[in-house]
């Protein structure tokens, strides 16, 4: 990309307090909730030029090549927005 002069936003997502929600109802129901959330974000940046990857724990970072970043932001918020619904429903919604 640097060659080319193109963009390259990378997208860091961290879910706030999964270390709690993840004691609080078992692993188990831990990782259904990282496999919804990885569905929204997939379900979000569905460019097949984009990146959703798993990055930790509980983070993912999204890789978006040729994208400007005011497109980046809006996204991020897309994504933020979209996450944040599952706070409200135990992470039980299913994409």
């Amino acid at each position: 990309m640097k060659r080319k002069k193109m963009p390259l936003p990378l997208i860091i997502c961290d879910v706030y307090y999964f270390k709690l929600y993840n004691d609080s109802y078992e692993h188990q129901t831990g990782d259904d909730c990282l496999k919804n959330i990885a569905q929204t974000l997939n379900k979000v940046v569905h460019n097949p030029e984009y990146l959703v990857a798993r990055y930790g724990g509980e983070e993912f970072i999204i890789i978006l090549p040729n994208t400007d970043t005011q497109a980046a932001s809006i996204i991020a918020e897309i994504i933020r927005l979209e996450v944040e619904k599952y706070q409200n429903y135990s992470c039980s919604i299913s994409n």
